[in-house]
């Protein structure tokens, strides 16, 4: 199956006609693993810009993690998990949600037992599960998503992010997405991704069919 067949078939199951603006141009270098910096607004449909691609590339034989998400809110983070879900349920993928206030014992007892292929949750509890337990195994991840990379910075995250994605896999592909790119993001940008592809998609670019779904 071809990647635009496969990427087809997903907006299929979610029950888009066509992508949005920012997904069509996100899907082809996402696809290819490059490194991106994406600008775009909240109604732009950037959530799906990179759920679809990680689906369509994740290696559903290999069970253990290979995706990590983080967004700075723990009502960000479970919201792209709920938007994963009918993806991982199509494709029988394990994604778990690890955010604050969250039954911590529960979440570790199962990381004892297996990890799961996509991580989604806020920075704090993925470093925390990663890092001060060595359960999460972050190190064998092949892309990481750093979603609202602005409001990222702004909660003081930012290091916490560092010290997360440091721990990946060599080679390992990185997608930074954010309404805003502030000046302060910079080095960090700089030393995690090599030759990023950059792309920026506002709110007027979109036709009203676009931002329908």
């Amino acid at each position: 199956m071809s990647n635009e067949k496969t990427l087809e078939s997903y907006l299929n199951i979610l029950g888009f006609k066509k992508p949005t603006e920012v997904q069509a141009r996100v899907f082809s270098s996402a696809i290819e693993k490059k490194n991106l910096v994406v600008q775009s607004v909240t109604g732009t449909g950037k959530t799906y810009a990179f759920l679809i691609p990680i689906f369509a590339c994740l290696k559903n034989d290999i069970k253990d993690l290979q995706v990590v998400i983080t967004s700075p809110t723990r009502e960000l983070a479970r919201q792209i998990y709920e938007m994963a879900k009918p993806l991982a349920e199509h494709d029988n993928v394990d994604v778990r949600l690890y955010v604050g206030g969250d039954n911590l014992e529960k979440a570790k007892a199962r990381l004892e037992v297996s990890n799961p292929q996509i991580a989604i949750g806020t920075p704090g509890r993925i470093r925390q599960l990663s890092l001060e337990y060595g359960l999460l195994n972050v190190f064998r991840a092949t892309t990481f998503i750093i979603d609202e990379a602005d409001m990222t910075m702004d909660s003081g995250f930012l290091p916490l992010i560092a010290e997360i994605v440091s721990q990946g896999k060599e080679g390992a592909s990185f997608q930074v997405y954010s309404a805003t790119i502030p000046q302060a993001t910079e080095p960090f940008l700089k030393k995690y991704l090599s030759n990023p592809v950059f792309i920026e998609v506002n709110k007027k670019d979109l036709t009203p069919l676009n931002i329908s779904h």
